[in-house]
């Protein structure tokens, strides 16, 4: 196809018609536009929200000091917390950075550059959150790797010490 979605009305009562929504579609008062000038508006305006919304968002939560770095988010919190107590019980200390909320902030970024390596750790097959980060800021991928966990289990710190240590062996 050509890639144009297909409209219907408002009132359109085949029970396979699409429905009608108006999604980015709409003016400052929040009426139906397909005006171009209004949609370079909307976007330009999205554009400030994701900006400014920096600053009334949740910061990232940073627990203990190493020059080895993790970078996780969610669920993956309580055992990132007990690989540092495994990690330290072998003498290795560890910095983690917990990220509560997205548009990146600079602190991310400082964190990264102030490690030796950063792991950064997720439960999911793509390693979204790594390839965020590499898209804002390229400069930092000497200085990240990606652990990823997704065979539906529930990550474990052993899991990740042991994916650790692989990529220590690798390094």
């Amino acid at each position: 196809g050509d890639g144009i979605t297909h409209r219907t009305l408002p009132g359109t009562y085949h029970p396979k018609a699409a429905y009608f929504t108006r999604g980015t579609s709409h003016d400052e008062r929040a009426l139906y536009s397909e005006d171009n000038v209004n949609f370079r508006k909307l976007m330009d305006r999205l554009v400030r929200k994701y900006k400014s919304s920096k600053k009334y968002l949740p910061q990232p939560i940073v627990h203990g000091e190493g020059q080895i770095g993790f970078v996780a988010y969610g669920t993956s919190d309580p055992a990132l917390k007990e690989l540092q107590v495994q990690l330290s019980a072998v003498g290795l200390k560890t910095a983690y950075m917990r990220i509560r909320a997205l548009p990146l902030v600079d602190e991310i970024k400082a964190f990264i550059s102030q490690r030796k390596i950063t792991y950064i750790v997720e439960q999911n097959r793509d390693a979204q959150l790594y390839h965020i980060l590499l898209s804002e800021w390229p400069e930092l991928h000497t200085k990240v790797q990606s652990i990823t966990q997704y065979d539906g289990l529930p990550l474990s710190a052993d899991y990740l010490n042991s994916a650790f240590n692989q990529h220590q062996v690798q390094l």
